[in-house]
């Protein structure tokens, strides 16, 4: 980001062409995008691990309580 910026920076000056600030964000959008695939990758790995250690992740809904029947008093 900080490359960007000063590409910019360079552009607004006269140094730089703006072909380069699109070069530098098609980099920097790269960059972000592997990531955020290696993020996924990792999430993805620990719902296996988890998968593989505890069985899965099937959850049951608890049967709803019920009250004792009261006693008749006659």
């Amino acid at each position: 980001r900080r490359t960007v910026e000063r590409i910019k920076d360079g552009y607004l000056n006269g140094a730089t062409a703006y072909l380069d600030i699109l070069q530098a964000l098609v980099s920097q959008q790269s960059l972000e995008r592997s990531q955020l695939q290696a993020q996924r990758e990792l999430l993805q790995d620990r719902i296996a691990l988890c998968r593989a250690l505890a069985g899965g992740w099937e959850l049951t809904r608890p049967k709803p309580a019920t009250l004792p029947k009261a006693e008749a008093h006659e």
